[in-house]
């Protein structure tokens, strides 16, 4: 099952069990092994800020919703 935003195929992150190429693990590859295809993995172009646009939105407005309720208690114990 592909992940949401994610190429179709393997994943690699800190729940598989990869470990860096080495002759030691020579022994371990199939006898129909091939490379990948497409070539070598692209490097990311830089961060990306639009994993953080639904967060900041919501911590945004929890902010707003706290400091009216705030401001609306304060004035209420002032009259």
């Amino acid at each position: 099952v592909p992940l949401v935003d994610s190429e179709p195929g393997l994943a690699d992150n800190s729940c598989t069990s990869t470990a860096p190429w080495s002759a030691d693990l020579a022994g371990l590859r199939p006898a129909n092994s091939r490379g990948p295809i497409g070539g070598a993995p692209k490097a990311p172009a830089g961060f990306d800020f639009g994993g953080l646009i639904v967060p900041l939105a919501v911590a945004i407005l929890v902010a707003g919703v706290l400091l009216a309720v705030g401001l609306l208690a304060r004035s209420r114990q002032s009259a």
